[in-house]
């Protein structure tokens, strides 16, 4: 997280004031994401069901595409 936190300010910096910067920490089995406005501190993005952590997990079914929890039970329940 650290190495974000300085890549966002980095980034921040060297596009200027007015652009916004975003970053995405997809690992193995977690997703998060981060924002960073001009003028303002580093945000996490919340998801559909308000935590900061997303299963990373996508789906693709009859052409429909679901991630998360959703993509989770997905698979479990059409096994």
């Amino acid at each position: 997280m650290k190495i974000s936190i300085i890549l966002f300010h980095f980034l921040a910096l060297f596009l200027g004031v007015s652009s916004s910067v975003i970053g995405i920490d997809y690992g193995t089995d977690w997703l998060k994401v981060s924002i960073l406005k001009p003028g303002g501190a580093i945000e996490t993005v919340l998801n559909r069901e308000s935590k900061r952590k997303t299963n990373a997990v996508i789906n693709i079914r009859k052409g429909i595409r679901s991630y998360g929890i959703e993509a989770v039970t997905l698979v479990s329940a059409n096994r």
